[in-house]
């Protein structure tokens, strides 16, 4: 699949919500931008959050948007009551609606030409889209026997940015695993010199060296000494042997003045040089990765329009329920995530052919 050149960000208003039985459109906007658009609303976006959020930050939030935008915004009288819980939110009703045009097949030809004027491949993108926008615009679009075209994209903002939080607070997880790993192994290195350099500094190792090195002295010296003896018995039995032969030739010779042969001198027991204890070297101080500081991952409290809008850019959107307003907070919503939300648009796209129509006139 070719990547995506063009966004069309997608909203529209109806008479109620699909469970009041057969919803009809009332007013629906598409504005299409650029994928380049995007990114550099990104940075724009960037920049005002890198610094101070205040009042005037929702100001200048709600003018940020690309000087190129292709747009379409259509009010359609929806020739059914609108709920009152609709009008409240929306400000549409029966009464300032009258005089607009219903959905009939001149509205899906103008939809069919804006959209085949935009630079391709051209993908749709609506909020909760999957279940409500998609397939109502389907069964709109069949009545008045129209279509989009076969090559327009879609996918749904809501299940996105789900699916990327959930991303992002797994891979968090699992860099914070990885980091109190490491953490962990650091205290325990660190618990470990402490401990040796305790006894370091008690002389634990030079009193252990010590009764070690004696131990050796001692089984060295009875090993000389048991060899020493040895070579001194050896030593005396021939000197009596000598002196004996020689105590014979005097008496038979009877030589008064013969001296008794010297007797050699004893062999002095071996006392073995102790050895030199060697001492322990410095430790060298090891150094450790400072931790990382995590970024904010935490998953919003929901991911209505509104509330993403304040969880990723810090405060609510200036107008909303409104079909052109909610597709530029979309719009800045999207664009905050950057190349996040691109990767995702570009692999999760379907074909809007292939959404079910919500109800059918048959």
């Amino acid at each position: 699949m070719q990547d995506i050149k063009t966004f069309v960000y997608f909203d529209l208003e109806a008479t109620g919500l699909k469970s009041s039985g057969r919803p009809r459109v009332c007013e629906m906007s598409l504005i299409a931008v650029n994928v380049s658009d995007i990114k550099d609303l990104n940075e724009s976006i960037m920049n005002i959050l890198s610094g101070t959020v205040n009042e005037n930050s929702s100001v200048q939030m709600e003018n940020i948007y690309p000087r190129v935008l292709n747009k379409l915004t259509l009010c359609v009288y929806p020739m059914a009551t609108i709920v009152p819980v609709v009008s409240s939110l929306t400000g549409l009703d029966n009464y300032n609606l009258t005089g607009q045009s219903k959905f009939d097949k001149n509205i899906g030809d103008l939809l069919h030409i804006f959209l085949s004027r935009l630079c391709p491949p051209v993908c749709f993108i609506a909020h909760n889209g999957n279940l409500y926008d998609y397939p109502l615009l389907r069964a709109e679009l069949e009545k008045a026997g129209s279509t989009l075209g076969s090559e327009i994209l879609c996918v749904d903002s809501y299940v996105g940015m789900k699916e990327i939080f959930q991303k992002r607070q797994h891979n968090s997880e699992e860099t914070k695993k990885i980091e109190d790993t490491k953490a962990d192994g650091s205290k325990l290195v660190r618990f470990e010199i402490k401990a040796v350099s305790d006894k370091v500094n008690a002389g634990e190792f030079e009193k252990e060296m010590l009764e070690e090195s004696r131990e050796n002295a001692e089984s060295d010296i009875k090993s000389d000494t048991k060899k020493t003896l040895t070579s001194c018995m050896k030593r005396q039995h021939q000197v009596f042997k000598t002196s004996f032969a020689e105590y014979q030739a005097f008496k038979s010779s009877k030589l008064e003045n013969e001296t008794t042969p010297t007797r050699s001198k004893t062999l002095l027991y071996f006392k073995p040089t102790p050895r030199k204890i060697k001492q322990l070297s410095n430790f060298n101080a090891l150094t450790f990765r400072k931790k990382l500081e995590f970024s904010n991952q935490r998953m919003p409290t929901s991911f209505s329009l509104i509330n993403l809008h304040k969880h990723l850019l810090g405060c609510p959107p200036g107008k909303s329920h409104g079909a052109e307003a909610d597709c530029l907070a979309l719009l800045r919503i999207t664009a905050v995530l950057g190349n996040e939300w691109l990767e995702w648009a570009q692999n999760n796209c379907t074909k809007f052919e292939e959404f079910g129509r919500m109800w059918s006139m048959s």
